[in-house]
């Protein structure tokens, strides 16, 4: 006897559904270990239904991502908010993230450090920082980073690749389609036909001081649809680097919920990223490639030169203070 679209939708959901210990072992399925430094891409709600047991669903998954990487662990989160492209203030322990639940939590609950840019910037916290507990020798250490004002910096010192690279750091994403914003930062450092530098400029408010016409340089996209990210795209250049041994990226795909889990070596994505990008800037771009005149034809009153960027370096800001 056939099932009826009631007992499909009831089988269904209960696949959607997943436990702590089951996300738990889900995530080290993908590589992430104790002491590592892993950076975290989300869209949890794509991945199903978790139980979450009393958790309040943040939590669910910090405590679960914390769970395997343990007290000497740090967790990277992208905490884009866009303030200067939508000229509002920044106050990074106040301005929530566009991109983000988890970033989000940490910055209600004042929770890490996060960096002064008012577009990109990202928090790092650590097991101490999560549990009010005693700061690590890892959450003293990441108290002292310094980040400069140009958003997508790869090879530069200091910036978010290199940080990452120094500490060998791993990739999660936990979400139904992979993503890895740190493509643009590739795309900066091989200067693609397809973005351009624009200065931002506003004001911060840093604790009780507010800084006033800060510059911030975005290599932005030109504006044409040629140029935006294919999501299958970029989830196929992901399939075909699991298969790739060259650049030893280490992606597993793990299943929770209704979808897959990605791991990754950070190291091994950039590698990739680097040599798809040379060969083709479009690679996960929607295409097809801009002509000569779209090229050239970006007029902007705020673009800027390499030779005229004023870089500057910019202290994370504690939260919890």
């Amino acid at each position: 006897m056939p099932l009826s679209s009631a007992d499909t939708q009831n089988m269904n959901k209960k696949a959607s559904r997943f436990t702590f210990d089951e996300l738990v072992h889900a995530i080290q399925a993908t590589g992430l270990k104790q002491s590592d430094t892993v950076i975290a891409f989300c869209s949890l709600f794509k991945l199903g239904r978790p139980i979450l047991g009393g958790r309040e669903l943040e939590r669910f998954y910090l405590d679960a991502i914390f769970e395997v990487i343990a007290d000497d662990g740090l967790l990277v989160l992208p905490a884009f908010s866009y303030s200067f492209c939508k000229h509002e203030q920044y106050d990074p322990k106040t301005t929530l993230s566009d991109v983000n639940v988890l970033s989000n939590y940490c910055i209600k609950h004042g929770i890490g450090v996060r960096s002064l840019d008012p577009n990109f910037s990202y928090i790092f916290l650590t097991k101490s920082d999560l549990y009010k507990e005693t700061k690590s020798s890892v959450a003293l250490e990441i108290r002292d980073l310094k980040f400069s004002n140009v958003s997508f910096d790869c090879d530069e010192e200091p910036s978010i690749p290199r940080f990452l690279l120094s500490r060998n750091s791993r990739f999660l994403n936990l979400s139904a389609v992979p993503y890895c914003t740190l493509l643009h930062n590739v795309e900066q450092k091989l200067d693609v036909n397809t973005r351009y530098y624009k200065l931002f400029t506003g004001s911060i408010k840093r604790d009780n001081e507010v800084l006033d016409d800060v510059k911030i340089y975005y290599f932005c996209r030109k504006y044409y649809p040629n140029t935006e990210v294919d999501m299958g795209k970029l989830d196929l250049f992901f399939r075909q680097l699991e298969s790739d041994t060259k650049h030893n990226a280490q992606i597993v795909r793990v299943p929770i919920g209704k979808a897959d889990i990605l791991g990754g070596s950070i190291a091994g994505i950039l590698s990739g990223f680097i040599e798809a990008f040379t060969e083709n800037p479009y690679v996960v771009s929607k295409g097809p490639h801009l002509t000569a005149e779209q090229i050239d034809s970006v007029d902007d009153p705020f673009k800027v030169a390499v030779s005229d960027i004023d870089r500057q370096l910019f202290n994370v800001v504690d939260l919890e203070s």
